[in-house]
């Protein structure tokens, strides 16, 4: 009598732990199928050929879902280098166009670059010295563009 008991919990443990792990199996792969993500991260090439530098990025259109609000954000990074400073103001300008090259979006959106002086450059370096020389951090100013 002790036996049968005892192997009815252990079955009854068995089957709540594997119904327990399909169940799990089974929303990930729902949603790794069936939900569209809602993050994209594409990085920006520059062309400096024309006057003013052009990105251009094709969106992966059969991810993205029909009438769902978009947000983008724009992270740009300027090497600190004397040429960099005292840029002044500048301007990004965002358009999006559709499949016809016809523009349906376009957005502009002023900023300007954020003053170091040099001791606050030099104090920088010399902190992070091991860092920059080995590649694992970049000195840059960073500007983020919310459209």
């Amino acid at each position: 009598m002790g036996k049968s008991w005892l192997t009815k919990s252990f079955l009854f443990i068995a089957l709540c732990s594997f119904s327990f792990v399909l169940a799990i199996l089974i929303y990930i792969v729902f949603y790794f199928l069936m939900i569209p993500p809602t993050f994209y991260r594409m990085p920006l090439f520059f062309d400096f050929s024309s006057p003013y530098p052009v990105a251009m990025v094709k969106l992966p259109c059969k991810k993205l879902r029909y009438m769902n609000q978009l947000e983008g954000t724009l992270h740009v990074c300027f090497p600190d280098s004397p040429r960099n400073m005292n840029l002044g103001m500048l301007k990004f300008t965002l358009e999006l166009l559709d499949t016809h090259e016809t523009l349906f979006y376009s957005r502009f959106r002023p900023t300007i670059l954020r003053y170091k002086n040099d001791l606050e450059i030099k104090m920088e370096t010399w902190t992070q010295l091991v860092f920059l020389l080995f590649g694992w951090k970049v000195s840059c100013c960073i500007v983020f563009f919310l459209p």
